[in-house]
């Protein structure tokens, strides 16, 4: 790639000065695999009473690609004399930036360890030197490209070949860096070549007036996602950067997991602890850019509706997630235990067994004529309807769902009932109003509803 060609690529992605910033550029160029991602849900209570809130938490675990397959890591760094002083120091920041991305891809936690894979380092000048073998000690990596000092020649195929001499049979990468144009030592080109040859992958960075062939000869191809030169010390530190996050490859990347809550909930308190989340309805939507080596968590408050269904509830029953690599997540479904949600109760005027008389407002059915009805969100099982007499103890019941009677209110008789013909089911007398409630299988007993009903005529 060279130096037009990588202004016209900083132009596309909106980079100015021939910077490049190289974790917008990188296409991950070297991964053919990619991590992994699992999911959890859990509730944080398992029964509430009616009207009650869930705390529901959704996890995703991501593993990058390298913890399953590690990787070896040689920095070929160039200390000749034209790195002395801002140089040098902006390549030990690229440098030790690019071990954090190591480092903590690795385990998921910035540590100072490397878990599985290992990084190297050797620096040329007018020859060679390994500064550190392969280790997973990310601190040692660190203190031996901080102890670099700059003079010297440029003898970059020395430090190729020297780099290479350090891998085993694993899957082996390699980060050559260079402000100059080889002067010595064995020939570049060459040493490049048996590298790849031997199955390493290259990436070539230069920086400043370099020679953008070399660098091209250097890098694995493709060289766009492999070789990048620019002029600019401020970048090596996201040249750096980017190569380690290509190295590494997410778990996943543009993720979005929808969330549909049960209808018997609503949403309150959405968080997550990485990306961004909307509500909408009865759905949250978590979208994340990229998940690494981490567990990233979205967090909710359900509440239940108290006027809704009780008894064994799945809060959340549908968890939806798509990534652009095409990973599948599964995600379990915990239940709550709703306790204490009361039963409902009505009792609604109707017309006369002829069909005529449609009762006025306000409750008061001159005729008298009502349907029963009850229902118990608990368990949707049936009810037992129960009516009381407003002027005295007479209770009569239980009745079912659906039941019709006719009221007469008469203050001097004593409260009766006795069945009747037709679709009409009972007449009761009482000497006040009707007082309906409704009780179920678990003894719950429903506000109750009050008939009115006229004084029988004299």
């Amino acid at each position: 790639m060279n130096l037009r060609r990588t202004d016209r690529l900083l132009q596309r992605i909106g980079v100015g000065g021939g910077a490049i910033v190289v974790s917008l550029v990188l296409a991950a160029g070297s991964a053919s695999a990619a991590g992994t991602v699992t999911g959890d849900k859990t509730l944080g209570t398992d029964s509430i009473n009616c009207g009650g809130t869930v705390p529901v938490t959704v996890t995703l675990n991501g593993q990058a690609e390298i913890i399953e397959n590690p990787v070896d890591v040689m920095l070929v760094l160039d200390r000749s004399g034209s790195m002395s002083g801002s140089p040098l120091g902006a390549l030990k920041n690229g440098a030790s930036k690019f071990v954090d991305v190591i480092d903590e891809a690795s385990d998921g936690a910035l540590d100072g360890v490397i878990d599985g894979s290992r990084v190297g380092v050797v620096s040329f000048a007018s020859g060679a030197t390994l500064d550190q073998s392969l280790t997973g000690d990310a601190v040692a990596v660190k203190a031996a490209i901080n102890a670099l000092v700059a003079s010297g020649l440029t003898a970059i195929g020395d430090g190729i070949n020297l780099g290479q001499a350090q891998y085993g049979s694993g899957d082996n990468k390699m980060i050559v860096f260079t402000d100059g144009v080889a002067n010595t030592g064995a020939d570049t080109s060459t040493a490049a070549a048996d590298a790849r040859a031997a199955g390493t992958e290259i990436w070539a960075i230069g920086l400043g007036s370099v020679n953008a062939a070399q660098i091209n000869n250097i890098a694995s191809d493709p060289d766009s996602e492999h070789a990048f030169i620019t002029p600019s010390e401020s970048e090596l530190e996201s040249i750096f950067e980017g190569i380690g996050a290509d190295i590494v490859v997410p778990a996943a990347s543009n993720i979005e997991l929808v969330d549909t809550v049960d209808s018997n909930f609503s949403i309150a308190n959405v968080s997550a602890s990485k990306g961004t989340t909307s509500v909408s309805g009865d759905q949250i939507t978590w979208n994340i850019d990229k998940l690494v080596t981490e567990t990233a968590t979205l967090s909710f408050d359900a509440v239940h509706d108290a006027t809704g269904l009780g008894g064994t509830l799945a809060v959340n029953p549908t968890v939806t997630y798509t990534d652009t690599e095409g990973n599948t997540v599964s995600f379990p479904n915990p239940t709550v235990d709703v306790s204490g949600c009361e039963p409902v109760v009505s009792c609604e005027p109707t017309v006369n067994p002829a069909g005529e008389t449609v009762p006025p407002a306000n409750n008061t059915n001159q005729d008298g004529f009502y349907i029963l009805g009850g229902s118990d969100p608990q368990t949707g099982s049936a009810v037992e309807i129960w009516l009381d007499d407003s002027d005295s103890s007479a209770v009569f019941g239980p009745f079912d769902p659906g039941t019709k009677i006719k009221l007469v209110q008469s203050p001097d008789e004593e409260p009766s009932i006795r069945p009747m013909r037709g679709d009409v089911d009972y007449m009761i007398k009482i000497k006040g109003d009707a007082i309906i409630t409704a009780t179920d299988s678990a003894g719950n007993v429903s506000d109750p509803v009050t008939c009115f009903v006229p004084p029988k005529p004299q």
